[in-house]
């Protein structure tokens, strides 16, 4: 979050709006910090500068305080090459996106629908401000507990993608990959249909259930779209029927399709 600023008008020096009726108070016009003082005097000394181009490798800034940290960059790594960091960069990259809600903001995808689940937790976190630090706690502990016993028992999912919903078509896809991969294969005329049907498979001396996430109509196979496979998941995909055919698609076969 940025804070708003405002300049002292006794020692110039820019204070949090929050701050700055205390800071005025006490200021006597007088810069005590010895970091503000050399960061001042930095700013004046790049104030009538006209060419914002860096002194070590000539890139042009869109401003000087940019400039300020551009050149202290480049003066700490002379071996190298500046860093395209900046938006105006002719060769900025954007950074990846580190989950897939992101991933989903960046391909402009449909915002995904909120379970009944996530909404509950919306309105209690809502409630949440209103109790005392005790109150909290002992919610935080029966949460906890409740969570452990759901990650024993293995009801419990991590997965972001499962709280991710999509609604194509009148279809529930789970997370955005689903949700693309679906569109590719509707654009390249491939019969799809979400299974229904479940096959069992044992973990951790249990007896479990897996659906694969799509079947193909016309080659007869069931295919899942995965991200980070687990030993639940090599459990699925090692007792899965060898009669049917079954593929997993990961994110580089799907990079390899073209769909991310």
């Amino acid at each position: 979050m940025i804070r708003a600023k405002e300049k002292c008008l006794k020692c110039n020096c820019e204070i949090s709006v929050s701050n700055i009726a205390k800071h005025t108070i006490s200021c006597d016009g007088i810069i005590k910090s010895s970091f503000l003082k050399k960061k001042l005097n930095l700013i004046k000394s790049y104030d009538n500068l006209i060419n914002l181009n860096c002194e070590f490798c000539r890139s042009l800034i869109k401003n000087k305080y940019s400039l300020i940290q551009h050149e202290r960059f480049c003066k700490l790594n002379p071996n190298k090459q500046h860093l395209p960091f900046q938006k105006d960069h002719p060769n900025y990259k954007k950074p990846k996106a580190s989950n897939q809600y992101t991933k989903a903001k960046e391909l402009n995808l449909p915002k995904p629908e909120l379970t009944t689940e996530q909404k509950q937790a919306a309105s209690y976190k809502s409630i949440e401000r209103y109790k005392s630090k005790e109150e909290r706690k002992k919610t935080s502990i029966a949460v906890s507990k409740t969570v452990n016993q759901k990650v024993k028992d293995g009801s419990w999912h991590t997965s972001l993608a499962k709280n991710l919903h999509y609604n194509y078509n009148g279809i529930d896809l789970h997370g955005s990959w689903e949700f693309l991969y679906a569109k590719w294969l509707d654009e390249n005329q491939i019969k799809w249909r979400r299974p229904k049907e479940s096959f069992p498979y044992n973990f951790e001396n249990k007896e479990r259930k897996y659906t694969p996430d799509f079947y193909l109509i016309d080659s007869n196979e069931y295919i899942e779209i995965k991200g980070f496979k687990t030993l639940k998941d090599e459990a699925k995909w090692s007792q899965f029927p060898k009669n049917l055919k079954f593929k997993i698609l990961f994110e580089i076969d799907l990079k390899n399709l073209k769909i991310l």
